[in-house]
């Protein structure tokens, strides 16, 4: 069995990382039996690429990144959610996936770990189970490290307000592009385009941070009914 490290359910989803989330979706929809690791300081450091998360196979081969591990799911036999996908839509579906995880992603770490009321949910989430003595020292390193990684990128060079706009228009173009669909694609089932865009809005929408970049994507009604839809699709223990 295929084992899983991640950070562990947080708020009633299934991890407090969009990206873990993103593959547990995956695991769900494709049926694949998963074996949760619990997180520990040695999990991130063994971490082939650093960062959670990452699994480890039957004959101890270890991946990391979501995407090339479900590339290599599905070249050994998973479920390829876009197996029927035209070009087009193939090209719409990279194109969609690439703005949630390099554009919107990074409105939400600074939503996360930039907003100093919010990131004290952040710390709780992620840091309260670690050993009193690295508590803080962790804490504080991640931020620093997520931060600095924010101003690189370019988000973390804009104020507060033109951030969280960045993250109003890309929640905006998910919302425009669902319209009354079920699915983004207009598929019957869901797609990697539907499993990705789950993990990072429901990443979102359900924690216990207050932004008017959260108050602006609760307040699209079609993108909160995907939410719904995809939670009952997969996760129907929790209803």
């Amino acid at each position: 069995m295929i084992k899983f490290y991640k950070f562990g359910r947080r708020w009633g989803l299934a991890d407090a990382s969009p990206f873990c989330v993103k593959l547990e979706n995956y695991f769900r929809l494709a049926n694949i039996d998963f074996e949760r690791q619990s997180f520990t300081l040695d999990v991130l450091r063994n971490a082939p690429k650093g960062k959670l998360p990452y699994i480890e196979t039957e004959d101890g081969f270890k991946i990391g990144d979501t995407r090339l591990i479900i590339e290599h799911l599905i070249d050994n036999g998973a479920l390829d959610p876009d197996l029927t996908l035209t070009d087009e839509q193939r090209a719409i579906s990279t194109a969609m996936q690439s703005m949630i995880e390099e554009s919107l992603y990074w409105v939400g770490v600074y939503d996360r770990w930039g907003n100093d009321q919010n990131f004290k949910v952040t710390y709780e989430a992620f840091f309260s189970r670690l050993p009193p003595l690295v508590r803080n020292i962790a804490a504080n390193r991640q931020r620093k490290k997520l931060l600095k990684a924010l101003h690189y990128q370019g988000y973390g060079r804009h104020d507060e307000g033109e951030i969280y706009d960045i993250g109003k228009r890309n929640v905006q173009a998910l919302s425009d592009m669902l319209g009354d669909k079920d699915y983004f694609l207009g598929t019957d089932v869901p797609t990697m385009l539907d499993v990705t865009a789950h993990a990072f809005l429901v990443s979102l929408i359900v924690p216990p941070m207050e932004s008017s970049f959260k108050e602006y994507a609760r307040s699209c009604a079609n993108i909160m009914e995907f939410v719904a839809r995809m939670d009952a699709l997969l996760y129907p223990q929790n209803k």
